[in-house]
């Protein structure tokens, strides 16, 4: 689990704590949960991004810390506008996009693909 400390859209001066769940289930399976209702390109970006062959993001979902996110739009949505992407959201623009990120690291970690330490032994 981790929790993103992201900014209100429209009250910089306000934090919206997330936390994200990430479960590695092994072999080629792997879920992200997420407090909010995300647009799906979110989805769809993570499943092209990550390596397993079943990758699933689930919003609408609440792990014990932090605060729903609202809706989580694109930045491409935020810019565009309308219903939950300019009006009816609440945490930072790119907000979707970092926690997307973030997935996709720790899938890469979860399967050793990332290293802990630097490797120096190719210098």
């Amino acid at each position: 689990q981790e929790i993103f400390d992201f900014k209100h859209r429209f009250e910089p001066d306000e934090n919206i704590p997330v936390q994200v769940t990430y479960i590695y289930m092994g072999g080629d399976t792997a879920l992200v949960t997420i407090p909010g209702e995300v647009f799906i390109s979110h989805q769809i970006d993570l499943k092209a991004r990550s390596p397993l062959r079943y990758t699933f993001l689930f919003g609408y979902t609440y792990s014990g810390q932090g605060r729903n996110a609202g809706y989580v739009p694109t930045i491409q949505a935020a810019i565009e506008g309308g219903y939950g992407a300019s009006y009816r959201t609440r945490i930072e623009v790119g907000a979707g996009e970092r926690m997307i990120d973030r997935a996709v690291i720790w899938i890469h970690e979860q399967l050793g693909q990332l290293r802990v330490l630097p490797d120096i032994s190719s210098y």
